[in-house]
């Protein structure tokens, strides 16, 4: 068996399902007058918990979601409370979809793990229909030069030096033909820089 990382634990425990909910799913929510969506897809859903938030605050038909960790995955698809929910092991930057398939797709931090991060970005706009809304919440290279991001920094293993800037990533959803519908910059109690944003593929 695997063993956890810090960032694993971090990720994947009741405290951080109870910031995720109020600091990055609500204003998503919020910002937002969607419907019943379809089919979404959930990128990097973990054990299932950011998932089951995802499934608590939007009106959702049908969800996959994804996650690298196989263990997880597996998780996940022990808990009886996702029936609806085709879970599967994958990666953002290769997903196994056909293309125009999903009517949103959700990520809730994972970009930032990657230093090919547009490859991401590229195949989540090639997996949503036309008219589908990418609904993400991003750290990026801010996100971990002040505050408590100095701290995580010590502990988390990510590609600094090539990670996403803010400015960087909205310049590359615009670039790619990406039609952005909200964006907010986001620092709760001026501990930890991140950003939401809501996009439309045309």
């Amino acid at each position: 068996m695997k063993r956890r990382t810090f960032e694993d634990r971090l990720e994947n425990n009741r405290l951080r399902a109870f910031i995720r909910e109020r600091m990055e799913i609500k204003p998503l929510r919020q910002a937002t007058d969607v419907g019943l969506i379809p089919h979404a897809l959930h990128i990097a859903c973990g054990n299932g918990s950011p998932t089951s938030l995802i499934l608590k605050n939007f009106s959702l038909q049908k969800v996959s979601a994804i996650d690298r960790e196989g263990e997880l995955v597996a998780e996940a698809r022990r808990n009886p409370a996702f029936e609806m929910v085709d879970f599967s092991v994958g990666d953002v930057r290769s997903l196994s979809f056909d293309d125009s398939v999903f009517d949103a797709v959700f990520d809730l931090a994972d970009l930032h793990n990657f230093c090919d991060w547009e490859r991401g970005l590229l195949e989540m706009k090639r997996v949503l229909k036309p008219g589908g809304l990418l609904l993400l919440e991003e750290l990026s290279r801010e996100s971990f030069a002040h505050s408590a991001g100095r701290l995580f920094k010590r502990f988390t293993d990510h590609p600094y030096d090539a990670m996403l800037t803010t400015e960087g990533f909205h310049e590359a959803v615009l670039r790619n033909g990406l039609e952005i519908l909200h964006f907010g910059k986001k620092n709760p109690f001026g501990l930890l820089r991140y950003f939401i944003m809501i996009a439309r593929k045309p």
